[in-house]
C-alpha cells in the first residue's frame, strides 16, 4: 500500500514538471503591449517616415522605447539600407528596466541617417530601423520596423537642378513622367531643336560671307551646320544632364571636365580658323605680286598661328583636366627654350625670309650681283633663296640667312631676259677696231637685244688661239629668241664683211718625211 502511494506521487510530480512550462509560456510571452515605440512625426508600424537631406549632411531622429512590464528588456537598434551612399547610425544595446507601480520606464536614444559627400541627388531611398525588443525572464522577443524614404539633395549643386528640365523648372509631372530621365530627355530633345533653329539662322550669314555657301546649294548647308551647332549644344548639354540625372559628384565633374575640354578644343579651332582667314585677307590686300606675298607667307603665318593658338589650347585643357598650372607653365617655358635651341638656324632662316619677302630687298626676276658673281632671283622662299645663272641653266639654292648678310651691290629687274654670248675665231692680222665697230653695229641693230649703257652689247677678246684670235659678243636678249638667230645673223655679216668664220687652220711642215708604202698613192692624189 505504502509503495503503491509513492508511484502516484512521483506519477503527479512528473506531470506538473512537464506541463508547468507549456501552462506559463503563453502568458509570459512579450507582446505588443508589454512596451511602445515612438518617433515624433511617426504614425506606427506600416507607415514612412519621409526625410530630405543634403549629401554630406546628417539628420538626428530621437527614438522613444517603453517598457509596461515587471520584467527586464533588452532594445536593440539597427540601420538596414541597400545603398552604400546612406547611412544609418549604429546604437548600442540599451537595457530597459521594468516599469513600476505607477509609471512605465523609458529610454531616449538618437538614431543618426547620413548622406556620403559624393552621394548623387536621388529620391525614394529606402532606410529601416529595425529594433528589436527581447524580454530577459522568458528571452522571447519581438521586431519593429521603422521605415523611411530618404531624399537626397546635392548640397553642390548650388542650381538645385535634379529633377529639373533645363535643370531649372521642377518636374511636376504625373507618374510616370515624375522621374528625372523624363526631365534629361525633353531637355537634351530641347537642346537639339535649339541647335537646328540657330543653324537655320545662321545660313543666310555664311552663304554670302564664306566659301561654304558656294559648295553647299539649298539645304544643303544645313547639313554641316547643324552638325556644328548640336555637337556644341550636346557639349554644353552635358554640362547640366548629369546634374539632372542626380549623378555623384566624382562622376558629375570628370563629366564636365571632359566636356570643358572638348568645348576648349573647338574654340580655338574655331579661332585658328579666324585667324587663317584674316592672315590671307590681309596678304590679299597688301599684295601687289599677283598672289606671291599668299603664297609664300600665308602657310607660314597660319601654321606659326596655329602652333601658337594650339599651344595655349592645349594649356588649358591640361589645367581643366586637373594637372597644376605652374607645373603646364614650367613645361611649356621648358619646350619652347628646348625648340629654341634646337632649332636656332631654322628659326633664323625663317625669319630672314620673312623680312626679306616683306622688305622687297629683292623679287623673283630681279638681277642681282652678289660679290662677283650675276644671277637671277628664281624663288624666293621662307627658308631659302633659289638664283639662277646668267643663261639660267644652273640654279643654286642659298639659305635665307645667309642670303640676308650677303652684300647685293646691284638689283634691276629683267624679268624677260638673259645674258648671251657668242664665242668665234677670226684670223691673226684682222682689223680687231674695224671688226668690234661692225659687231656692235650689227648687235644694236638687233631689236631683240637690251640696249643701254650697262647692258648694251660689248665685243670682247677673249683668247690668241693656235690659229686665230678668239673674240666674243655679249648681248642680253629676249627669253623668246632662239640663240641659234642670233648665231646665224652674225655668221650672215661676218660672211658679207668678208671675214671668214669659224676660222681655224693647221700649217702642218713635214721635214724629209715620205710615205710609208702602199700611201703613195694616196699621197700624191691628196697633193
Amino acid at each position: 500500500m505504502r509503495g503503491r502511494s509513492v508511484a502516484l506521487f512521483a506519477a503527479i510530480l512528473s506531470a506538473a514538471m512537464f506541463l508547468a512550462p507549456a501552462l506559463c509560456e503563453p502568458a509570459d510571452a512579450i507582446s505588443d503591449g508589454d512596451y511602445r515605440v515612438t518617433i515624433p512625426q511617426w504614425e506606427g508600424p506600416g507607415t514612412i517616415n519621409y526625410i530630405t537631406i543634403g549629401n554630406g549632411h546628417t539628420m538626428d531622429i530621437v527614438v522613444y522605447v517603453e517598457n509596461f512590464t515587471d520584467h527586464y528588456m533588452d532594445v536593440d537598434f539597427a540601420g538596414e539600407t541597400y545603398y552604400d551612399y546612406i547611412h544609418g547610425s549604429r546604437i548600442a544595446n540599451v537595457t530597459l528596466p521594468p516599469a513600476d507601480d505607477e509609471t512605465a520606464s523609458m529610454i531616449e536614444e538618437t538614431f543618426v541617417i547620413s548622406a556620403d559627400e559624393t552621394a548623387p541627388a536621388r529620391v525614394n531611398l529606402d532606410l529601416d530601423l529595425v529594433i528589436t525588443i527581447t524580454d530577459l525572464y522568458d528571452g522571447t522577443s519581438e521586431k519593429v520596423v521603422v521605415m523611411f524614404e530618404v531624399e537626397v539633395v546635392n548640397a553642390f549643386d548650388l542650381t538645385s537642378s535634379f529633377n529639373r528640365f533645363f535643370g531649372i523648372i521642377p518636374n511636376t509631372l504625373p507618374a510616370p513622367f515624375n522621374t528625372s530621365m523624363t526631365a534629361f530627355l525633353v531637355t537634351l530633345a530641347a537642346f537639339i531643336g535649339i541647335a537646328l533653329l540657330a543653324a537655320m539662322a545662321l545660313m543666310p550669314v555664311f552663304r554670302r560671307y564664306t566659301y561654304m555657301g558656294a559648295r553647299y546649294k539649298g539645304w544643303r548647308l544645313l547639313w554641316p551646320l547643324g552638325l556644328a551647332t548640336v555637337s556644341i549644344s550636346l557639349l554644353i548639354f552635358t554640362q547640366i544632364g548629369p546634374w539632372i540625372l542626380g549623378y555623384d559628384l566624382t562622376t558629375t565633374d570628370v563629366v564636365e571636365r571632359v566636356c570643358t575640354a572638348i568645348l576648349v578644343v573647338m574654340l580655338f579651332a574655331a579661332l585658328w580658323k579666324g585667324y587663317s582667314a584674316a592672315v590671307y585677307g590681309l596678304l590679299r590686300r597688301i599684295d601687289t605680286d599677283e598672289g606671291y606675298k599668299q603664297n609664300t607667307l600665308g602657310p607660314v603665318l597660319s601654321s606659326l598661328g596655329m602652333v601658337a593658338l594650339w599651344g595655349v589650347g592645349a594649356a588649358i585643357v591640361l589645367i581643366v583636366m586637373g594637372v597644376d598650372p605652374v607645373s603646364v607653365l614650367v613645361s611649356s617655358s621648358l619646350i619652347t627654350l628646348g625648340v629654341s635651341i634646337g632649332a636656332k638656324d631654322v628659326l633664323s632662316r625663317m625669319f630672314n625670309g620673312i623680312n626679306i619677302i616683306l622688305s622687297k630687298r629683292f623679287r623673283v626676276g630681279d638681277f642681282v650681283i652678289v660679290g662677283d658673281h650675276h644671277y637671277f632671283v628664281r624663288n624666293v622662299g621662307i627658308m631659302y633663296t633659289e638664283l639662277w645663272g646668267k643663261k639660267r641653266d644652273r640654279v643654286t639654292v642659298v639659305p635665307n640667312n645667309t642670303m640676308a648678310e650677303l652684300p647685293i651691290e646691284d638689283s634691276e629687274i629683267f624679268t624677260d631676259s638673259y645674258v648671251f654670248m657668242v664665242e668665234f675665231t677670226v684670223p691673226y692680222g684682222t682689223d680687231l677696231k674695224a671688226l668690234e665697230a661692225k659687231v656692235l653695229e650689227f648687235a644694236n641693230g638687233l631689236d631683240f637685244v637690251k640696249k643701254g649703257e650697262d647692258i648694251g652689247p660689248s665685243f670682247r677678246l677673249q683668247s690668241f688661239d693656235d690659229s686665230g684670235i678668239r673674240v666674243a659678243l655679249k648681248v642680253w636678249k629676249a627669253f623668246n629668241v632662239s640663240e641659234k638667230r642670233i648665231r646665224r645673223l652674225l655668221y650672215e655679216m661676218l660672211q658679207k664683211e668678208g671675214i671668214n668664220v669659224p676660222y681655224s687652220r693647221l700649217e702642218i711642215t713635214i721635214i724629209n718625211g715620205k710615205p710609208e708604202d702602199g700611201m703613195e698613192s694616196d699621197w700624191r692624189s691628196k697633193e
